[in-house]
């Protein structure tokens, strides 16, 4: 994750109990920050099988970053 904290709003959109939700921002404003960090939030703290969270994107380069962002984030945290 990007080391900087995130906005109330983002922090809002990471924290959120919803079980469905969508998040729609402009380019650059951190949205892939704000669902690598809902998922961590969901299969790490909350423990929630990674098959049972679908995070989508609208490329296929959007997602291959979100997965590497998720790898790397989870290699720093010692889960993988």
């Amino acid at each position: 994750m990007s080391r900087l904290s995130p906005t109330d709003e983002q922090a809002q959109a990471i924290g959120t109990d919803l079980g469905s939700f969508t998040v729609r921002a402009s380019a650059g404003s951190g949205k892939t920050t704000v669902l690598v960090q809902r998922y961590l939030r969901l299969v790490v703290d909350q423990r929630l099988q990674p098959d049972e969270v679908l995070t989508i994107t609208f490329t296929r380069k959007a997602a291959a970053e979100m997965k590497s962002r998720i790898v790397r984030e989870l290699r720093e945290r010692r889960l993988y």
